[in-house]
């Protein structure tokens, strides 16, 4: 009988997956962050801005520890683009 090993995969990796979401928001612009990974392989970490109707987003990976939500916003990449819209302050 063949094991099924896409399955016995999954349901490992299930038990090691990681998902995060929160937000903020600077006047009329919300951003969005969200997170999800495999401990100890990999994670995706993407920035949202939406202003009305309009939608920008950023994505960068990261490998190796699982990062804290402040770790995951001060990214180059996540930080670069927020840091670009924000919007100005008088």
């Amino acid at each position: 009988m063949k094991e099924k090993i896409g399955f016995v995969q999954g349901t490992q990796t299930d038990k090691l997956r990681v998902k995060d979401s929160w937000e903020e928001k600077f006047g009329d612009f919300t951003y969005i962050y969200y997170t999800e990974g495999v401990v100890g392989i990999g994670y995706n970490h993407t920035c949202e801005r939406k202003h009305g109707d309009v939608t920008h987003s950023v994505t960068t990976q990261t490998s190796g520890r699982r990062l804290t939500r402040e770790e995951i916003e001060r990214l180059p990449q996540l930080a670069q683009f927020v840091s670009r819209y924000l919007p100005e302050v008088a």
